[in-house]
C-alpha cells in the first residue's frame, strides 16, 4: 500500500494564520495612494469604484407609490398650457396649486412689468433671411431665425404664451390688427400711418425710433428687461413641471451597498484577529485573540 505524499511545508507565521490583509509572506503587497495594490508579480488589483445611484426611469416611481398619473400625455399637455393644470387633472392638488401659484405669478409679473410686449414670436421669416443672405444654408437660416428672438424659445415653455404668440405672428404677416390688445404682437417698423415711431424724452424732445421695439425699450426702460427675464424663467421652470406631470416625481435611487470583500481565513488563531469557524481552521483574521472556534489543542 503506497504511502500518501506529505504536503510541502509552507512559510506561515507561528499560529498557522494568515497575516491581516490576506497577504502571505511569499506574496507581499505594496499599498499605493491611488487605491491600487501591486503583488510580487507586478500585477495591479484595482478596486471597483462604487456605481452612481442614478434615478428612476419615467413611470417607475408611479408604480412604486401606486400613483395614478391617468393619461400622461393629456396631463403633460395641460401642464404645458398652464402651470399646474396637469397635476390638478391627475388629482395631485397640492403640487398643482403650488406650481400654479409660483410659476403663474412669475409669468404674470413679467408680463405686467413688460406691458405685455415682452413675449412674442420672431417676425423674421425664412424667405426674408434667404433673400438677405443668399449663400446661407438651411442650418444657418434656422439658427439666425431662432437667435433673432431667443427669449421666446424659453418663454414657449408655457403654452399660454406660445399659442397666442404664434397666432399674433401670423396676423402680423397678414397685416392684421392685434387680437389681445397689443400683447404677443411682434414689433412693427411703422405705425398705422406709415410713420416712424416717436417718443418724448424727459425734457420734451421728440425721439424717433427705427422700429417699435426701440420705442418699447425707450419708454419702459428697465421694466422691459425685467419682464423679459421673469417670463423666460417661468417658461424654463414649467418645462420641469411638464416632465413631472408626464413621468411622475423624479426620485434618486438609493446608493447600492458596497460588496463586502472576502475575509482572509487561516487555521487556528488569527494574527491580530478573531478566529471563528470550525476546528482548527476557518478562523477570520480580524483582531484580538481567537474566539468562537477551537485551537489545535482543543481549548476554546
Amino acid at each position: 500500500m503506497a504511502k500518501p505524499k506529505s504536503a510541502k511545508p509552507t512559510n506561515q507565521p507561528k499560529g498557522g494564520s494568515t497575516p491581516a490583509g490576506g497577504a502571505t509572506p511569499g506574496s507581499p503587497t505594496t499599498p499605493r495612494g491611488d487605491g491600487e495594490q501591486a503583488d510580487a508579480g507586478g500585477k495591479k488589483n484595482r478596486k471597483k469604484a462604487p456605481k452612481s445611484p442614478g434615478v428612476f426611469m419615467p413611470g417607475e416611481v408611479a408604480q412604486m407609490f401606486q400613483l395614478d398619473l391617468k393619461r400622461r400625455g393629456v396631463a403633460a399637455l395641460l401642464a404645458w398650457l398652464w402651470p399646474g393644470a396637469g397635476h390638478l387633472y391627475q388629482g395631485r392638488t397640492a403640487k398643482g396649486l403650488l406650481f400654479m401659484i409660483c410659476i403663474g405669478s412669475t409669468l404674470v409679473f413679467g408680463m405686467v412689468a413688460g406691458r405685455g410686449k415682452v413675449a412674442y414670436a420672431t417676425p423674421l421669416r425664412m424667405q426674408d433671411i434667404a433673400q438677405a443672405s443668399p449663400g446661407l444654408g438651411l442650418p444657418g437660416r434656422v439658427w439666425k431665425q431662432a437667435f433673432d428672438r431667443w427669449p421666446f424659445i424659453f418663454q414657449a415653455g408655457i403654452g399660454a404664451v406660445a399659442v397666442p404668440a404664434v397666432i399674433e405672428r401670423e396676423r402680423f404677416f397678414d397685416k392684421g390688427q392685434p387680437m389681445f390688445g397689443g400683447c404677443f404682437f411682434p414689433p412693427r417698423k411703422y405705425d398705422e400711418n406709415r410713420q416712424r415711431f416717436t417718443s418724448e424724452d424727459s425734457i420734451g424732445n421728440v425721439v424717433r425710433h427705427p422700429d417699435e421695439l426701440a420705442k418699447w425699450n425707450h419708454d419702459y426702460g428697465f421694466d422691459y428687461e425685467l419682464g423679459t427675464i421673469y417670463t423666460v424663467i417661468a417658461g424654463l421652470l414649467n418645462l420641469l413641471v411638464v416632465f413631472d406631470a408626464y413621468s411622475g416625481p423624479l426620485i434618486q435611487k438609493p446608493p447600492a451597498t458596497k460588496e463586502e470583500e472576502p475575509a482572509a481565513t487561516g487555521p487556528g488563531q488569527g494574527a491580530g484577529g478573531t478566529g471563528s469557524g470550525g476546528r482548527g481552521s476557518g478562523g477570520t483574521a480580524s483582531g484580538g485573540t481567537g474566539s468562537g472556534g477551537e485551537d489545535p489543542d482543543g481549548k476554546t
